[in-house]
This record gives C-alpha cells, sequence and structure tokens, in this order.
C-alpha cells in the first residue's frame, strides 16, 4: 500500500510544469527560517543562513521547494534533537555556481548518517525516526531531480551532516 502511495507521489511531483515560476532561492530559504523559527527557539538550536553575493534566480514550483527545505532542516533539528547536542547548529548557504547552477546546502553539528544507512537514505522507508515514514528524502530528491537537479549527502562531512541540492539557473 505504502510503495503505491509512493508512486502516486512521484506520479503528482512529475507531472508538467507544477506552476513554476522564476524564484529568488535567497528569498525562499529566508522565508523557510521564518517559517520553521518557532521549532527552531523550542530545539535551542541556532539557525545561520549565509546567502552567495550574486542573486540566484531559479524556475521552480515555490511550495514543492520550500518542502524540500523544510524537510532537510527539520531532519537537522530531529537530529540534533535527537541526540541531545548542547549548542546545535543548522547551516544554510546558497550560491551560484560558474556552471549555470545554484547550489543550496544544509549542514548540521548532529550525530551525523549512519555508515549502514548511506547507500540507501534516498530510498523510500529508510529511517531511523520512530514515528518517521522514510518517505521525505525520497520524495524530495524527486522533487529536485524533477526540476532538473540533484539532491545528495555529503558522504565525507565528519561534523554532522551535510545535505545538498543543485538547481538550473532561472534564464
Amino acid at each position: 500500500m505504502y510503495k503505491r502511495q509512493i508512486r502516486h507521489l512521484r506520479e503528482f511531483v512529475s507531472k508538467g510544469d507544477n506552476n513554476q515560476e522564476s524564484l529568488d532561492i535567497v528569498r525562499v530559504i529566508r522565508y523557510i527560517i521564518i517559517f520553521i523559527k518557532h521549532e527552531v527557539q523550542e530545539s535551542d538550536v541556532a539557525i545561520t543562513f549565509h546567502p552567495g553575493s550574486q542573486t540566484c534566480k531559479i524556475k521552480a514550483n515555490k511550495i514543492q521547494i520550500e518542502q524540500v527545505l523544510i524537510n532537510m532542516v527539520r531532519n537537522s533539528l530531529e537530529a540534533i534533537r535527537h541526540a541531545e547536542i548542547a549548542g546545535g547548529q543548522i547551516v544554510l548557504q546558497s550560491r551560484s555556481l560558474s556552471n549555470e547552477l545554484v547550489k543550496v546546502t544544509v549542514a548540521d553539528n548532529g550525530p551525523g548518517i549512519n555508515p549502514a544507512m548511506i547507500n540507501t537514505l534516498f530510498h523510500p522507508f529508510q529511517t531511523t525516526k520512530k514515528t518517521g515514514m522514510g518517505i521525505g528524502l525520497s520524495l524530495s530528491r524527486t522533487i529536485i531531480e524533477t526540476h532538473g537537479g540533484k539532491l545528495w549527502v555529503d558522504k565525507n562531512y565528519e561534523n554532522g551532516a551535510l545535505f545538498a541540492f543543485e538547481l538550473p539557473v532561472s534564464k
């Protein structure tokens, strides 16, 4: 049953234009930080954002990109909370790359990724959470790929976890 639901979600995300518009990724990230501010404050976690020096415009469905960012930040928050790390930090960065791409990273100082899960992290139903369904990262990757980009985890990041995605620049 769950596999069918995942397939329907992916089909929904993959259909057509999906109300894509030209977006400033910096504005989207700033909105997400405000949107999730209460959860961050309750967790006693500091969140910072380092925008690139250039305007980073992408053509995307705003709600879908917001959902990817919320998922990534919430995953960091939950990892930090679960590990009971004092001085939790989440750092978001955006920048334009020379090859017509915008890169966004979400890094935290949580416990990092279990090496046993690193290769299946983006598979449906992979979760370390007691109440998680394991579809957030899988769906996020589908959303980013549907927008012509890619999403990955930095397997060599040693200070917690670092997730990144790249999307084409809006033309």
